[in-house]
């Protein structure tokens, strides 16, 4: 005869650890991002409070998924808490995982040009080394010098309408007065959850066929943008030419040789 054995049936206070330190991570996230958003909060800080808070959540996640194991084993209560705590667990380091991913897909690169032989001019000016020229054209071939048929006055024009439609914030500017003249935008761009900045310049140059565009974007912190420097650029360029098909209907942009 076999002798089944039982367990007593009790509430599992791992579970309840679990959850709890999972759920405390997320305010402690919705809070740094905040007080750095609105200046509370200085960048330093904000790495320490985010290591913080990703370590509670990687450990509220261990819990719940120990708990879980332990429930499904021998039967014990605690399984909603550990649910809820696998959940809030995965929702803190979700942000950590997609940077993880970034990082390991998108070249280690801050400063983003058109030009990268002659850039334009930007906040914490730095050149551009035969390493960094072959990894950025090898991950954004797209990403170049672009010819318009318009003059540089109406590029400037068109170029500065779409610096805010996109919503970046303009900090200084030099129109041309005339056709011909060249013409520069500095801008900043803050990212969305934790308002890190990127500062850009729009640069408007006169060109055989009427006038060449560049856009240059810097990070100020870190030395891995993790392509979103890339991704706003782009986003950009497509607003400015719905600006300038807006305005003059087709305006056949080609990229500069």
């Amino acid at each position: 005869m076999i002798e089944r054995i039982s367990y007593p049936v009790r509430y599992l206070r791992r579970a309840d650890w679990g959850h709890g330190l999972a759920v405390i991570a997320i305010p402690i996230l919705i809070i740094a991002a905040l007080g750095h958003r609105y200046g509370n909060i200085e960048t330093g800080a904000l790495f320490v409070i985010l290591a913080v808070a990703f370590v509670l959540a990687l450990l509220g996640l261990m819990f719940s998924i120990s708990a879980i194991l332990v429930v499904w084993r021998q039967g014990h209560r605690g399984a909603s808490a550990a649910m809820k705590g696998i959940a809030y667990g995965l929702i803190s380091l979700a942000l950590p995982a997609i940077a993880v991913l970034a990082f390991a897909f998108y070249p280690k690169l801050h400063d983003i040009s058109t030009d990268v032989i002659d850039p334009p001019g930007i906040r914490g000016n730095a050149v551009f080394d035969d390493k960094t020229i072959d990894a950025q054209r090898m991950a954004y071939p797209d990403l170049v010098p672009r010819r318009f048929t318009v003059d540089t006055e109406e590029l400037a024009n068109a170029a500065l309408k779409a610096v805010e439609r996109v919503g970046w914030t303009v900090t200084d500017r030099s129109l041309p007065s005339q056709p011909g003249e060249p013409g520069v935008i500095l801008a900043e761009h803050r990212t969305l959850v934790f308002a890190f900045v990127d500062d850009i310049t729009v640069r408007v140059l006169p060109d055989p066929i009427g006038s060449l565009l560049d856009l240059r974007s810097r990070s100020r912190v870190g030395a891995h943008d993790l392509g979103e420097n890339a991704r706003h650029m782009r986003r950009y360029l497509t607003e400015l030419d719905a600006v300038l098909i807006e305005a003059f209907g087709e305006t056949d942009p080609a990229t500069a040789e």
